[in-house]
C-alpha cells in the first residue's frame, strides 16, 4: 500500500476510534477536561493544521524521513483535537474533515501520479 494511503487510513482510524469513544461517553469527560486546559487558539490551530500536515506526510516530497516522522506524530497529536473542537466550532471541524477526505483521496493521489509520471 502506498505511503499516502497509509497516512490517510491511519489518521482516519485514529479519528474514528477517538470519535467513537467520545460519543460513547468513555472519553467525554476527558475531552471536556482537555478542552478546559488548552487555549481555544491552540485547539483551532491544531485542527486547521491537519490538512497541511497530512499533505506534507503523504506527498512524494524530498523530506528527510526523520522530519516526516515528526510531522506524522504532530498530525496524530492534532487529530484527537477534532472532537474537542467540535463542541465550540462544529462547522470548522466538519469542514476540516471534508477537506482532509478530498485532499487525501482525490488531490494527493492525482499529484503523486503526475510527479511519478514526470520521473
Amino acid at each position: 500500500m502506498k505511503r499516502g494511503l497509509w497516512v490517510a487510513y491511519g489518521v482516519l482510524l485514529l479519528g474514528a476510534v477517538w470519535l467513537a469513544l467520545t460519543a460513547s461517553g468513555k472519553l467525554g469527560g476527558r475531552a471536556k477536561g482537555i478542552s478546559g486546559h488548552l487555549p481555544p487558539v491552540l485547539i483551532l490551530t491544531g485542527i486547521l493544521a491537519i490538512p497541511v500536515l497530512a499533505a506534507l506526510c503523504s506527498l512524494h516530497l524530498q523530506i528527510d524521513w526523520r522530519a516526516r516522522i515528526v510531522l506524522f506524530l504532530v498530525l496524530l497529536a492534532c487529530v484527537p483535537l477534532l472532537p474537542v473542537a467540535f463542541e465550540s466550532h462544529p462547522t470548522v471541524a466538519v469542514m476540516v474533515v471534508v477537506i482532509f477526505m478530498i485532499e487525501e483521496f482525490g488531490i494527493i493521489p492525482l499529484i503523486n501520479r503526475r510527479w511519478i509520471a514526470r520521473k
